[in-house]
């Protein structure tokens, strides 16, 4: 397996709320790079769905929760002496470092900016299909047409004000990545299942597929059992599970 593509299952609902704020974030990455008209719309787009997952939930108190029971558990891995101690003070390092800016941050992080009237005419228009546009939003068609460098300026601002919680969610989500070691097993007919020691917790599923193979992992299950599907790749067609064994990487993440 050289070229592999990755599906995740998040195990319970924090994980869960970070991988939708990591994929998120990754989109406004992407098109902070381009600079077209329609690669800020985009990016607002993308900005807009952040803001409202921070309106409707703590994120930084479900981060610093994260946090603070990782730091519980890289402190009794010091205690290991088959530890690699130089890197990990590295990770301990990192961690106290956005523990430590998230908890001194006042407020809920995004309000400053999703209060502000410009985003609140966009948010107003975003459940309309179509309803963003220069006849509805002749201010946001006005930003929009500014030079790049002078959008990147606002942009700039309203991403620095998220950037503790962007620093928090990718370390976390490294960490629970690189915390359980792959393994290769079959699905037979393209269908897996395993239990999960209740004991250990578990955060993330993590299927990895060649890419070369025209099918994708359904995933499905909680903290005690996860099955794994296979199913046909096609746009045209309803997937339906293949009858071929399959090979894959599991990796069963938990920190």
């Amino acid at each position: 397996m050289s070229n592999l593509i990755h599906f995740e299952f998040p195990l319970n609902e924090r994980i869960r709320l970070l991988l939708r704020l990591e994929q998120l974030f990754l989109q406004i990455d992407f098109y902070y790079q381009g600079t077209s008209f329609w690669d800020a719309r985009a990016l607002v787009d993308a900005l807009l769905e952040i803001l409202t997952i921070l309106a409707r939930n703590d994120v930084k108190s479900e981060l610093l929760k994260e946090l603070d029971r990782t730091s519980v558990l890289l402190e009794k891995l010091s205690q290991n002496q088959h530890v690699d101690s130089s890197a990990l003070s590295e990770l301990q390092d990192k961690v106290n470092s956005v523990r430590q800016h998230l908890s001194t941050t006042k407020g809920k992080i995004g309000a400053s900016i999703i209060n502000q009237d410009f985003f609140q005419s966009i948010s107003l228009r975003t459940p309309i299909a179509g309803g963003k546009f220069g006849f509805d939003l002749p201010w946001y068609q006005r930003w929009l047409l500014q030079a790049d460098e002078q959008r990147k300026e606002d942009i700039d601002r309203w991403l620095e004000s998220l950037s503790e919680i962007k620093l928090g969610i990718d370390l976390l989500m490294n960490m629970v990545r690189s915390s359980a070691v792959p393994e290769d097993v079959l699905a037979m007919a393209g269908f897996f299942q395993a239990t999960l020691d209740q004991t250990r917790p578990y955060q993330l599923i993590r299927v990895s597929i060649d890419n070369a193979l025209p099918v994708f992992a359904e995933i499905s299950g909680g903290k005690h059992r996860f099955t794994v599907r296979f199913l046909s790749q096609s746009v045209e067609k309803r997937p339906i599970q293949v009858e071929e064994d399959i090979e894959f990487r599991l990796t069963k993440c938990l920190l």
